[in-house]
């Protein structure tokens, strides 16, 4: 039994290796960087509003090998291209990671052509947070 990638119920993914929560699905149709990281920006799952574009350490996180399209069962990806946070304003091209093998790719960032959007944000670990109610958290 895999016990890093926790399925939340509400649509996230925590992944308790890396600390990081993840969308359970990423965008599921093409997409450019600049609509990736809209999307990401403006995404509101599980009770959250900070998600955002995943750098490209983060993204390469996630690849395994083992399983089937190189990331955990938890989270759904209908495309192996995903779009990092990384962004070159000089050339407008991003960089975006490739879950069939694991390779980092740089694409220019308004071509669209089977790239998805995967947010993540960063988890507050229980240590350092207080419970208020039933659905917050807050940090000490």
């Amino acid at each position: 039994m895999n016990t890093r990638f926790l399925n939340n119920g509400d649509g996230t993914v925590t992944d308790s290796l890396t600390n990081l929560m993840w969308a359970a699905r990423d965008n599921v149709t093409d997409i450019d960087w600049h609509e990736a990281k809209e999307f990401c920006d403006q995404y509101h799952v599980g009770g959250f509003s900070d998600w955002r574009l995943p750098t490209l350490p983060e993204l390469r996180s996630l690849y395994d090998e083992r399983v089937s399209h190189h990331v955990t069962a938890a989270i759904d990806v209908s495309q192996l291209l995903l779009w990092s946070s990384e962004f070159d304003e000089s050339s407008e091209n991003a960089k975006v990671y490739n879950l069939g093998d694991g390779s980092d790719l740089e694409s220019f960032s308004y071509m669209p052509a089977g790239t998805r959007a995967l947010p993540v944000r960063t988890e507050v670990p229980p240590s350092s947070q207080r419970f208020v109610n039933k659905r917050e958290w807050n940090r000490d």
